[in-house]
């Protein structure tokens, strides 16, 4: 399948949540007021890749899996609402630049973003590489579901553009709005995932196992972790963490 590159690679769209997605208990009205303040993620979308993803799979440079929990566990949404992620596998058969880090072959790396309050991330209030998975070999966030497509080339720039631009978050644009938005950026109609009107994990979680259940190709799984490999970074450029221990 061949799919020509258009303007639509290079424009930009706004999203704001219409509702407060989650709040810290001891926050004040005034904090959430500014908090509603230049939140939005701005996120680009990648050529529209039709619904065929077997014919995509022949073309895949990497793969996306979009995490989400459906416990407890370390919570980057407040309230103990939980986590969301994504992990990149490289499959193009050499090193690959992805969100700034050099990831080898066959090596994988996850992405996603936290307040700098919660304990595992007091450096940076933003994007996080490398942490979900390092939770993850912890035992932590293990009560998850989990979906993945396959990137062309194409795609994967479009996720990188999109990780690179969001170096946030926001109480309004949490973990779930964070993984949601880049994921929807490269998916199908029929794969598209809803955090929900008031984004959380656990809305995400639901609708990844829907998205998963009715499309088998996305490879539906529960309660697995993403492979830890290298060190863990915060921000963009990609800072190396004290939290490498």
């Amino acid at each position: 399948m061949t799919v020509n590159a258009s303007a639509a690679e290079s424009i930009e769209t706004p999203y704001r949540s219409p509702t407060l997605s989650s709040f810290p208990p001891n926050a004040s009205l005034e904090d959430l007021e500014k908090a509603s303040d230049n939140e939005d993620l701005r996120i680009i979308s990648s050529p529209s890749r039709g619904a065929n993803y077997k014919t995509c799979a022949a073309e895949a440079v990497a793969l996306l899996r979009i995490y989400s929990t459906t416990g407890s566990g370390s919570s980057s949404s407040f309230t103990n609402l939980g986590h969301s992620w994504l992990m990149i596998t490289n499959l193009s058969g050499s090193t690959a630049d992805t969100a700034g880090i050099n990831v080898a072959d066959g090596k994988s790396i996850t992405a996603s973003t936290w307040y700098e309050s919660v304990d595992v991330s007091r450096e940076y209030k933003g994007l996080w590489l490398n942490l979900d998975s390092k939770l993850n070999s912890n035992g932590i966030n293990l009560q998850n579901a989990s979906i993945q497509l396959p990137l062309r080339q194409i795609d994967l720039d479009t996720v990188n553009s999109n990780i690179k631009n969001n170096d946030k978050w926001g109480y309004l644009t949490n973990c779930s709005t964070f993984a949601s938005k880049i994921w929807n950026s490269i998916a199908s109609g029929s794969s598209k995932v809803d955090a929900g009107a008031m984004n959380t994990p656990a809305s995400l979680a639901k609708s990844i196992t829907k998205v998963g259940e009715a499309e088998s190709y996305t490879l539906l799984k529960y309660n697995t972790s993403s492979p830890h490999y290298d060190s863990v970074y915060y921000g963009y450029p990609p800072i190396k963490s004290n939290n490498n221990n």
